[in-house]
């Protein structure tokens, strides 16, 4: 069984997967936030570590919420 393979035997309410697939996640360095930089550096991470599936980072700031005026 392939790692996709994996993933999708959790849908499955009969499956039952080999082992229980595992990912890990974390920010890179500002150089591999955006473009090619970042494509690459995820590769290379997910490649590295071995691990079953690949979260990406979205590494742009969420614009603020505006507060609403207390209404007492």
């Amino acid at each position: 069984m392939n790692k996709r393979d994996v993933i999708l035997s959790l849908l499955d309410p009969d499956g039952r997967p080999p082992y229980i697939p595992a990912a890990f996640f974390l920010h890179f360095p500002p150089g591999f936030r955006e473009g090619q930089a970042a494509v690459e550096k995820h590769l290379e991470y997910f490649r590295d570590t071995g691990m079953d599936f690949v979260k990406i980072q979205y590494e742009r700031p969420f614009p603020p919420i505006p507060r609403h005026p207390d209404p007492r």
